[in-house]
């Protein structure tokens, strides 16, 4: 099975054999959190995620997409007034470089993007955030 999330933060299940099935609907979270985890964790009621699932949408807050495009990435980078410090850290980290020109998308939980926004000193908070107002763009 995989989990979908469209762009009104409603998930659905699409199963193997071809049916897909509404999970959580954008309107019904009413406050509770959504974690993407692997295929192997067995769901106890009342149970933490496993290490190392990713939280889509904090208790009682917003979706946060998990990938935005390299424009949205630049709009909202000059929309900040940080593109310079951007294009300066990039030219200064190879890999960072590397991920950069070849990446198809900007994912959330890249590594190397994380590395980035540590070395901006951004916390996950102010990750989320760029992420949020960057999927705004077009």
């Amino acid at each position: 099975m995989i989990l979908i999330i469209d762009s009104t933060g409603s998930i659905f299940a699409a199963h193997a054999d071809g049916q897909i099935e509404t999970v959580l609907a954008a309107s019904d979270y009413s406050g509770k959190a959504v974690v993407s985890v692997p295929d192997s964790y067995n769901a106890q009621p009342g149970g933490a995620p496993p290490e190392g699932a990713v939280v889509l949408r904090p208790a009682g807050g917003v979706y946060v997409p998990q990938s935005i495009t390299r424009l949205q990435f630049v709009r909202q980078s000059k929309a900040l007034g940080i593109w310079s410090s951007v294009q300066a850290y990039l030219s200064a980290n190879p890999e960072a470089d590397d991920w950069w020109t070849y990446a198809s998308a900007i994912e959330r939980q890249s590594p190397v993007l994380i590395a980035a926004a540590t070395a901006f000193g951004m916390d996950s908070a102010a990750v989320d955030a760029f992420f949020i107002a960057a999927a705004e763009l077009v």
